[in-house]
């Protein structure tokens, strides 16, 4: 009986498949609408900016989270302990520094330079929504079910902190080889989410289809639209902070039900990951339907994240490199079956290095808004020695595995516990050892000395060259810049400048000058312009 539960029933299999079938419905009725009424390009790649930002925080939620969330940190909260509960700051620090420093500045650069590149994100947006709503279902369902199996929530508490390091919410160490602390949680962590909430086009085009109210008397545009980001972006930090704590609470479940019998050692799983869908079945496997629901949802939210950064980092580089030099060197567009094609390829490329670059395209917007003077010789030769050195530290720590402890004294000997400390190397401490938390901020720090390093020594060429040279007068990223005006219009309040809604590709500054947005350089920007 025992193994029965651990397998699907034909229910699930059913209920599986009518999950994603409905993400599939919900593309084909969002297609045939859109094609039914010739909506606009700008309808099809940004949901006519009418998007309610209710629905465009949970899909950013889902596109964050999802399987990263539910499997990934219920596993680490099991074997690495409460200290985890800290990535609350991480999300606000996060979702701070997409609301402050890089929603204004896109939305004054002409945020087409980064929303011309999908589509169909109405469609997207929808269907992220309903399954991280499912989701959502799904595992209060199984920790509710896992906490009354456990004698209630004070008593898995009880088995999860008797275990000693499980209760280290307060560890304050500040070395850097330990997995985890209450500093490299809350803020290395929260540089992470810097990065996926200010650096990843997927979160950012996201945020860019809600509503700005362009009918409105009573608003200006920007207010309007910075508004409803503002709240898709605080409502999203909010309700992730909530999925966090309920993650929490479920590894404690799972370790307060199967913490005495190890699973792993039981050789019941065989990977550390395997740990939630193990308790999913074992909790839930006699209900049948519902385990079936939930892996679907995390199967779908899985694969849309997948996709929607696949399709991005494929679009960029197809728009940015690929159509540029094809029609420098043929004089020709590329075909139809040519994008596709290169599409595919781009995209499979760009799914294996993607967990290798947060940190240095993080690196690279933060230099570009707070760095005028680096070249694109600076920023183009950094990044790669970024890249290069995120490559070498995952290598290197591919041989070391840093979390605690399970030889529990139940499995052995009858009320016996051991609680071991295991969080620091045991031999002296190698660079590799660096707990992983810090690679996104190392990877800052190369990226941006490098930078410097490079682009001191092209002003300096520059100047031997010509005289008359000044860096102050050709400032390379000057319009990228942040600055004080992008800081007022972040609060919602701007007496200088006022972008007032004009056609969607003219921009009205001060109320009489014309400018064209910035970003027209961009060699796909005709071919994507709304």
């Amino acid at each position: 009986m025992e193994d029965a539960r651990r397998v699907f029933h034909w229910a699930d299999y059913l209920l599986f498949g009518i999950s994603l079938a409905v993400g599939i419905v919900v593309g084909i009725v969002m297609a045939v609408k859109e094609k039914w009424h010739k909506q606009s390009s700008e309808s099809y790649l940004m949901g006519n900016r009418q998007m309610n930002w209710f629905l465009v925080a949970m899909s950013v939620l889902a596109s964050i989270m999802n399987a990263r969330l539910f499997v990934a940190f219920t596993t680490e909260f099991y074997y690495s302990g409460f200290i985890l509960i800290w990535l609350i700051v991480a999300y606000f620090v996060g979702g701070a520094f997409a609301a402050i420093i890089v929603i204004p500045k896109f939305f004054r650069l002409g945020v087409q330079i980064t929303s011309g590149y999908e589509g169909g994100m109405r469609a997207v947006i929808w269907v992220d929504s309903i399954q991280i709503m499912i989701i959502g279902i799904g595992m209060l369902s199984l920790t509710i079910k896992g906490s009354i199996d456990a004698g209630g929530i004070v008593a898995v508490w009880e088995k999860y902190k008797d275990i000693g390091e499980r209760s280290n919410w307060d560890d304050i160490s500040a070395e850097p080889w330990d997995k985890y602390n209450v500093w490299n949680v809350a803020f290395l962590w929260g540089i992470l989410m810097m990065g996926l909430d200010g650096a990843d086009q997927v979160v950012l085009q996201r945020y860019l289809t809600v509503p700005d109210l362009r009918k409105s008397q009573r608003f200006e545009k920007r207010k309007s639209f910075l508004l409803a980001t503002f709240r898709s972006i605080l409502l999203g930090t909010a309700i992730g902070g909530l999925f966090l704590i309920q993650t929490a609470i479920l590894g404690a479940v799972i370790f307060a039900s199967v913490g005495g019998d190890e699973p792993m050692i039981l050789k019941q799983i065989t990977k550390p990951d395997q740990i939630m869908p193990y308790f999913l079945m074992k909790s839930l496997g006699d209900y049948h339907g519902i385990p079936g629901i939930v892996v679907a949802s995390l199967f779908a939210a899985s694969l849309s994240s997948l996709s929607s950064g696949q399709n991005a980092l494929a679009a960029v580089c197809l728009e940015d490199i690929v159509r540029p030099l094809y029609k420098l060197k043929t004089g020709n567009q590329l075909s139809e079956k040519q994008t596709n094609l290169t599409s595919r390829i781009l995209g499979s490329v760009s799914l294996n290095i993607q967990s290798f670059v947060i940190g240095p395209l993080l690196g690279l917007l933060l230099v570009g808004l707070f760095m005028p003077w680096i070249e694109s010789w600076g920023a183009f030769v950094s990044l790669f020695v970024s890249i290069g050195w995120a490559v070498m530290m995952w290598g290197g720590a591919k041989s070391y595995s840093n979390k605690l402890r399970l030889d529990l004294g139940p499995m052995f000997l009858n009320n016996f516990t051991v609680a071991i400390r295991h969080t620091e190397p045991t031999a002296e401490p190698e660079l590799w050892d660096v707990s992983y938390t810090w690679y996104a901020f190392l990877d800052i720090c190369i990226l941006t000395v490098v930078a410097n390093i490079v682009s001191l020594i092209v002003h300096l060429v520059k100047k031997r060259s010509n005289k008359e040279y000044s860096i102050q007068k050709t400032f390379p990223a000057k319009e990228f810049q942040y600055t004080r005006e992008d800081f007022l219009i972040a609060i919602g309040y701007s007496k200088h400048t006022k972008v007032e809604h004009q056609d969607d590709d003219e921009i009205k500054v001060d109320g009489n000058k014309k400018e064209e947005p910035a970003g027209v350089e961009n060699p796909g920007y005709e071919n994507s312009k709304l």
